[in-house]
C-alpha cells in the first residue's frame, strides 16, 4: 500500500509541478495558426505557482513515504516557495509592482533575476520528481 501511495503521489506531483513549464509552450503552439507572430508567455510559471506548489507537496509526500530523495524534494519545494515570495518582495520593494518605478535598470534586473531563479527552482523540482519516479518504478524495488 505504501508503495502504491508513493508512486501515485510522485507521478501526480511531477505532472502538477511540470505544468507551469509545459503550458507556455502548448499555448504558444496553439496560438500559431491564429496569428502571424509567436506568442510565448514567459510569466506563466509564476502565474501557475499554485500548481508548482501542490506538485512539490506531492513530490515531497512521495519522497517521505517512499524513503527516497527526501532531502532533494524538501530543498526543491523550499526553494520554489521562498523564491516565489522573494520575487514578490523584490517587486514591491523596488516599486515595480505598483508601477511607481519604470521597468528599467537595476530594479528590473533584480526582479527578473529573482524570477529566473524561481523558474530554475521549478525545473529542479521537476527533475527531482522524475528521478523519484524512476527510483520508485525501478524493477526489483522492494516495498517500503
Amino acid at each position: 500500500m505504501r508503495q502504491e501511495t508513493s508512486r501515485i503521489s510522485a507521478v501526480c506531483g511531477t505532472v502538477l509541478a511540470g505544468l507551469p513549464l509545459v503550458l507556455p509552450f502548448v499555448f504558444m503552439l496553439l496560438s500559431l495558426p491564429a496569428g502571424r507572430s509567436v506568442r510565448f508567455d514567459y510569466l506563466m510559471p509564476g502565474e501557475l505557482f499554485a500548481s508548482a506548489l501542490v506538485g512539490g507537496i506531492g513530490i515531497l509526500t512521495a519522497a517521505l513515504v517512499g524513503r527516497r530523495l527526501r532531502v532533494a524534494a524538501g530543498v526543491a519545494l523550499a526553494l520554489v516557495a521562498s523564491l516565489f515570495v522573494l520575487v514578490g518582495i523584490a517587486a514591491e520593494a523596488t516599486g515595480l509592482a505598483s508601477g511607481a518605478t519604470r521597468p528599467e535598470g537595476w530594479p528590473l534586473a533584480l526582479v527578473a533575476g529573482a524570477y529566473g531563479l524561481y523558474v530554475l527552482a521549478v525545473i529542479a523540482q521537476c527533475v527531482v520528481g522524475v528521478l523519484l519516479c524512476r527510483r520508485l518504478f525501478a524493477p526489483g524495488r522492494q516495498p517500503a
